[in-house]
Parts: C-alpha cells; sequence; structure tokens
C-alpha cells in the first residue's frame, strides 16, 4: 500500500480546482456539476486533520491512514445547489466490505465550503449500512449514530 502526506500546496491546488469547478457550474445556472466532491472530501480531510492518503483506495477498501494506522472510510457530501434544503435526506456513496476502523464525513455548501464534519466508528456503523441493500445510508442516518468534530481554524484558512 502507497500512501501519501497531502501538503499545503496540494491543497492550494485543489481549491484553484474547486474555484474553476464553481465558475463551471454557474455557467450553466448550477445544472451541470463536475463530480468532484469525493476527491475534495479526502484533500482536504487529510490536510486538515493530519492523514495519510491511500493513493489507491479501490484496492485497499479505505481511504486514508491516521497516526494509528487506523483505517479511514471517507465520505463526502455537498449541497444541491438550487435546493435550499440541506443535503441531510440525501444518500452517501456505498460502503465498500474492505476493512475500515472509523469514518469521516464532510459536508460541503455549493461553492465547496465546509459547513461540517463528522466521525463514526465501525461497530456504530454497521448496523445502518447493513439494512441498505445497497450499503448506502443516508446522511441523517450517518449523523446521528456520529459526533461532530471541530475543523482546525488555523489549517482551515487556506481553503
Amino acid at each position: 500500500m502507497v500512501k501519501v502526506k497531502v501538503k499545503l500546496e496540494t491543497v492550494e491546488k485543489m481549491k484553484t480546482i474547486k474555484n474553476l469547478a464553481v465558475e463551471y457550474e454557474q455557467l450553466f445556472s448550477f445544472e451541470r456539476r463536475l463530480g468532484i466532491t469525493g476527491e475534495l472530501g479526502e484533500i482536504l480531510l487529510c490536510y486538515l486533520f493530519d492523514l495519510d492518503l491511500v493513493k489507491n483506495n479501490i484496492n485497499d477498501g479505505f481511504d486514508a491512514l491516521d497516526k494509528d494506522n487506523k483505517k479511514i472510510q471517507i465520505k463526502s457530501v455537498r449541497k444541491k445547489p438550487n435546493n435550499k434544503k440541506t443535503n441531510d435526506g440525501g444518500r452517501l456513496s456505498r460502503f465498500s466490505e474492505h476493512e475500515f476502523d472509523y469514518c469521516l464525513l464532510i459536508s460541503f455548501d455549493k461553492y465547496y465550503s465546509p459547513t461540517g464534519v463528522w466521525k463514526a466508528n465501525k461497530e456504530d456503523l454497521v448496523p445502518i449500512i447493513e439494512k441498505h441493500k445497497r450499503r448506502n445510508p443516508t446522511v441523517r442516518e450517518f449523523k446521528n449514530i456520529a459526533r461532530q468534530i471541530e475543523i482546525p481554524a488555523d489549517k482551515i484558512k487556506v481553503w
């Protein structure tokens, strides 16, 4: 397994990509989206919480490792640009059947500004994952069993 430390320069490049994506979407009144929410979430969370990003997350079944080598799945959601409701009713992407220790969820507004981060342990997640045939619980279900964690103010300034 190859892992990478996410550096400030990577986050700055992702910020440029984020800004270009928003400009593109504005051209189409937010009716067309580029589908980069997952990548932005993974990069930003790894930077904010000093996690190691796993290069090949598909084969490994998790996205990052923490300082204790715990395996982390990262989920990212974004408010629908033309919808005033929150994205809590939406579904998370599918949880793989690979081993992981906990999951981090980052929520973005329509401009990809983080609105919150939540952490849930695998033991608490398994019951809600397994009650869905596609292994994709709702955001609300996740948040109900997770705890919200503080975004480091000193690091988020770059975003």
